[in-house]
């Protein structure tokens, strides 16, 4: 079943007759016959669960969009630290204290919202140009460079 149009829309595929790489495959396939970037996001539900999981799909679908990550295809196991952060939760102001350190160092905060964006893939985050921060061996005492590990 298919309910599409050119905002988007909902693709329902029986999980007997595609593997979960498939869908990747068929993200990437769409997205080459129509010469459009795709986002998209999938998950497995019982013919019941549906209603909650198109609802909670459309969530992780605007998260992957206010984020800026780059298109593609999503599963919760990808974004699941992103959505956590995004609730309420007694941990959420603990976790968002951490990169306080950071504030002092501006361009490392745009290297990690990059890295963040490149969804933690550290090829695609070397090849970035807004990823400014290199790796440096940091040995000597009177340098002051960053040692970052992306």
């Amino acid at each position: 079943m298919s309910l599409l149009n050119i905002d988007g829309g909902i693709i329902s595929i029986p999980s007997s007759r595609c593997a979960d790489g498939d869908l990747d495959r068929l993200v990437v396939g769409r997205s080459e016959a129509a010469d459009i970037e795709l986002t998209a996001t999938c998950a497995e539900a019982e013919p019941e669960d549906i209603p909650a999981v198109v609802e909670h799909l459309r969530e992780l679908l605007n998260l992957v969009r206010q984020l800026q990550f780059a298109p593609g295809l999503y599963r919760f196991a990808d974004l699941a630290v992103e959505y956590q952060l995004t609730r309420p939760s007694p941990a959420r102001r603990f976790l968002g204290e951490m990169p306080a350190p950071l504030d002092a160092h501006p361009m490392l905060i745009d290297t990690l919202r990059t890295h963040i964006g490149n969804n933690f893939n550290r090829r695609r985050s070397a090849r970035d140009p807004r990823c400014r921060v290199g790796l440096t061996s940091n040995s000597d005492p009177s340098n002051t460079c960053v040692r970052v590990v992306i």
